[in-house]
């Protein structure tokens, strides 16, 4: 794609910023010392350019395709979470698995290990008693919530019917509007 090099810095710093922040890419690349509306009017003008369309798409599809980010694939990672069962954690004597003998459905639910070795006594007289093994799980709220949106459970638009709150306010004492 035969794109100006500075269109291409603009779009790359764009790209490498985690909140897409046009106007800050765009000074990166064309001088720190523009004012912010001159900014974010270039930034937007350069965002309907389409060979710079075309060349953040194609950046993007290719980090995607890269990591395999697919929607199925998101779906079902949601889908672990959701439906998770703990019961897959633990050994049937109830002492917890041996985190090389966890499945990988329930290994990938985890989002954090901590293990802490416990002792009686101080000093030489100080004797190894156990280990503490504190296992934290992935928000299944959180994913059930977002496996619901997906399959459009939830409705996130309300409609409003009353045009202004005066409106509202004569509705609410029985008036006409």
């Amino acid at each position: 794609m035969n794109l100006n090099p500075k269109h291409k810095a603009f779009a790359d710093n764009l790209l490498k910023d985690p909140k897409r922040n046009r106007r800050r890419a765009y000074k990166k690349v064309y001088g720190k010392n523009i004012k912010d509306a001159v900014a974010d009017a270039a930034a937007s003008r350069l965002l309907r350019n389409v060979k710079v369309q075309q060349y953040i798409e194609s950046v993007e599809k290719e980090v995607t395709d890269d990591v395999q980010v697919t929607n199925v694939r998101i779906i079902q990672e949601y889908a672990k979470i959701a439906f998770l069962d703990p019961r897959k954690l633990f050994d049937e004597d109830g002492s917890l698995k041996n985190i090389h003998k966890i499945e990988d459905d329930t290994a990938a639910v985890i989002a954090g290990l901590d293990c802490e070795n416990l002792f009686e006594g101080k000093g030489k007289d100080r004797e190894f008693v156990g280990t503490l093994k504190k296992i934290k799980l992935v928000d299944k709220k959180g994913a059930l919530d977002s496996l619901s949106r997906i399959r459009g459970m939830f409705q996130d638009k309300v409609e409003v019917t009353n045009k202004t709150f005066e409106d509202f306010l004569a509705k609410a004492r029985g008036q006409k509007v």
